[in-house]
């Protein structure tokens, strides 16, 4: 890939900080930054984009106790 986007939140972004992943020899690595207070729709969203500059994203469950639940 050409980069990697992460972050904690809503699949928009609003809210959360949106990081890009480092890259060092042959992989990839990045600090995210979880917002104070999370809403039950929050995820681990990771954007993958391509060289040619598509891009997709997908989001990971987080644990119920992040949510404060």
């Amino acid at each position: 890939p050409s980069g990697i986007r992460v972050w904690v939140g809503l699949e928009s972004g609003v809210g959360s900080l949106k990081v890009k992943a480092d890259t060092h020899d042959e992989h990839f690595h990045a600090h995210v930054e979880v917002p104070e207070e999370l809403s039950a729709e929050a995820r681990l969203w990771v954007q993958v984009e391509s060289a040619s500059g598509e891009t997709e994203t997908q989001g990971l469950t987080l644990p119920s106790e992040t949510h404060g639940e």
